[in-house]
């Protein structure tokens, strides 16, 4: 069968949420956390689970080779740099005004966990962009307890699993169709550039040719996420006017925009510049 968009870019997440329940009905829930859960109403089988036991991959797509890197750093790196970077977020969100959530990253884990289980129980559930999943005095007393020794509501979890999985298969997708406008764009400028070999030129032309392909491929894969081919001539038209805008500054890229802030720096670098395009006597 031809995959659909979530088949195609994340196999386990469809699997979870279209075909077992498809297929196993209320069971589905039961056969994909465990008894434990199911009868404490806690996330215990997260806490529990061999996944993931020897190392971590990372969690969110990457948008270059660089960010790539910088994730499985981080991934591999152990808790250590996780909890640096969680305490540096909690400071921030108190920096926001956001005390409470701030608090809670910054504190101890046994300290956050009363904390986050005093807010289920006032406040219900609420995610930090003030969407309420669970209303205020909904959320039943024995998961406001498991909360707090650590484990979550294991209905929370299962959502907020749901929803961080989408939104990776969102992120892939988009990732995937930026990399093939920027491949675009670098590869055409490159085969017409009159400034370099012929035979680089050509090497490049059929680069051109091989990524136009992978858009026709990346469209017939996922037809509602498309790449119009006349909003990519305008990326690279765009692309093409940005190379000339920072070309005229000598590296600085000079806009309407920014004229008035950078005119000057862009008036040194062309002055830096300058012997290189002085015309041979």
């Amino acid at each position: 069968d031809a995959p659909d968009d979530m088949k195609s870019v994340d196999y386990e997440t469809w699997w979870k949420t279209k075909f077992m329940p498809k297929e196993f009905g209320d069971w589905s829930e039961l056969l994909k956390k465990g008894a434990a859960n199911h009868l404490t109403g806690w996330d215990i089988s997260s806490r529990v689970s061999l996944n993931d036991m020897w190392f971590r991959e990372p969690t969110m797509p990457a948008a270059s080779n660089k960010e790539l890197m910088g994730n499985w750093a981080l991934a591999l790196a152990g808790p250590v740099p996780s909890l640096v970077l969680n305490i540096t977020q909690g400071l921030q969100e108190i920096a926001n005004g956001q005390y409470e959530r701030g608090l809670e990253k910054v504190m101890p884990g046994s300290i956050s966990n009363l904390m986050i289980a005093h807010r289920y129980a006032t406040e219900g559930i609420q995610t930090p962009q003030g969407v309420q999943l669970a209303q205020p005095g909904t959320v039943p007393k024995s998961e406001v307890a498991g909360q707090t020794i650590g484990y979550r509501p294991a209905a929370l979890a299962t959502a907020q699993d749901i929803a961080f999985k989408a939104k990776v298969v969102e992120k892939t997708i988009l990732a995937e169709k930026n990399q093939l406008t920027n491949q675009y764009n670098d590869n055409f400028i490159k085969s017409t550039d009159p400034t370099m070999p012929v035979d680089f030129q050509q090497r490049f032309n059929q680069k051109w040719g091989d990524t136009l392909d992978k858009v026709i491929d990346f469209n017939i894969r996922h037809p509602k996420n498309q790449i119009d081919i006349e909003k990519l001539n305008e990326s690279l038209s765009a692309h093409v006017n940005k190379i000339i805008e920072t070309e005229m500054g000598g590296g600085v890229r000079i806009t309407p925009q920014n004229v008035d802030l950078l005119g000057d720096a862009a008036n040194e670098a062309e002055k830096a510049l300058s012997k290189y395009n002085k015309k041979k006597e």
